[in-house]
């Protein structure tokens, strides 16, 4: 994972392989990387935490409003998503026996909660086909 200015020049490699990552309010920014673990940097690259997943992680978004770090896994059968209160751990697990796997993600700025996944849905859609579903935080 490489860290660029805007102009392109590379200022620092982080050293952790990554596909997907998500940044906070103060700029940390959040890189699930190898099975088990999101790895936290600060704005300056610099190697903050490593939260415990428990699964393989695939995406991750925060939110807006509560500063709640949501990481989807792909899991064993249903997927499902991590929810870390402010970034930290251990995480409350939000399950959908209908999605085999939970894959990328978003907050919209009124903090409700965008992801993508496949498996088979409710609404009729077979295995294999990709919708995004929105989920709203309780009241």
């Amino acid at each position: 994972m490489h860290h660029r200015t805007s102009g392109g020049k590379l200022i620092r490699d982080l050293g952790v392989p990554g596909d997907d990552l998500c940044s906070d309010a103060t700029s940390d920014v959040f890189v699930p990387t190898v099975p088990y673990q999101i790895d936290e940097f600060d704005h300056n690259g610099r190697l903050i935490q490593t939260i415990e997943d428990g699964d393989v992680p695939l995406g991750c978004a925060v939110n807006p409003k509560s500063g709640n770090l949501a990481v989807t896994n792909e899991a064993s059968g249903a997927g499902y998503v991590a929810v870390f209160l402010s970034g930290k751990g251990p995480p409350n697990g939000y399950y959908d026996p209908a999605i085999g796997t939970f894959g990328l993600c978003t907050y919209g700025s009124g903090g409700n909660f965008f992801v993508g996944g496949t498996g088979e849905f409710s609404c009729g859609a077979s295995a294999g086909q990709q919708r995004v579903r929105e989920l709203r935080p309780r009241p």
